[in-house]
């Protein structure tokens, strides 16, 4: 899937690594995440041995294979220097394979070696349906270039018009409001809604996806302004 923190595609190997980059994208101290990290197979080989156990095998060429780490985060930490923090993304039942735990130890070694934060994430955080569904409900809108007819100036406009409203709307449900924002003239059916969504995305307008895909009936309170936009480099800008 195309990333948001770098404009570039993402392959991931499951649902489960799908999800932890939905998670780790909103964490607003993380600059980049890398999918599938090769490590550096002298290093893994020499833990292999170290251990007594077999290193990775291609089943086929009998050849050793170069391992990976599921995802390599880095953070910037208030006022601190840049992190990196490697993670394992895993199923608990198979923590139960004595050989998956072969592997997983040689990956905690070798980054262990590195001086680099290793840690596992398990499918019991990774499973919350509804959350992951409202956060991919709004990415869906983050990038509004491949949109039909799409315009820099026209979208500028939508996205403070919507911006305004929201500023000064009270007690209204998320129907009420886009269909009075329509009123006003300037949007086609729907354009409120999937505007709302993209500064949602952009973090432009606060959103809390732990109740689900909102309807028309939530609550427009499902969506905050926010006193100051977050700071993620100026493609989350309002000229984006």
């Amino acid at each position: 899937m195309r990333g948001i923190l770098h404009d570039r595609v993402l392959h991931l190997m499951s649902d489960l690594e799908r999800n932890a980059v939905l998670h780790f994208e909103r964490q607003g101290e993380v600059v980049d995440i890398r999918e599938q990290f090769p490590l550096d197979r002298g290093i893994t080989r020499a833990i292999a041995n170290s251990m007594g156990v077999r290193h990775p095998t291609d089943p086929a060429s009998k050849v050793q294979i170069v391992m990976t780490t599921d995802l390599l985060i880095t953070c910037r930490p208030t006022n601190g220097p840049l992190v990196s923090r490697a993670f394992s993304i895993k199923e608990g039942k198979d923590l139960l394979s004595t050989r998956v735990m072969e592997k997983q130890e040689i990956e905690r070694r070798y980054w262990q070696r590195l001086g680099v934060s290793w840690n596992l994430m398990l499918d019991n955080i990774l499973r919350d349906g509804p959350r992951f569904e409202a956060i991919r409900w709004i990415r869906d809108w983050f990038y509004v270039d491949g949109v039909g007819g799409h315009d820099p100036r026209c979208w500028n406009r939508r996205r403070r018009r919507v911006l305004e409203a929201l500023s000064v709307a009270d007690g209204t449900t998320l129907g009420e409001f886009t269909a009075s924002v329509s009123a006003g003239g300037g949007f086609a059916a729907g354009e409120v809604l999937s505007t709302l969504r993209h500064l949602a995305a952009r973090r432009l307008v606060g959103f809390d996806p732990s109740l689900g895909v909102p309807t028309l009936s939530s609550p427009l309170s499902r969506f905050q302004p926010l006193d100051r936009p977050h700071s993620l480099g100026s493609h989350w800008s309002l000229a984006a």
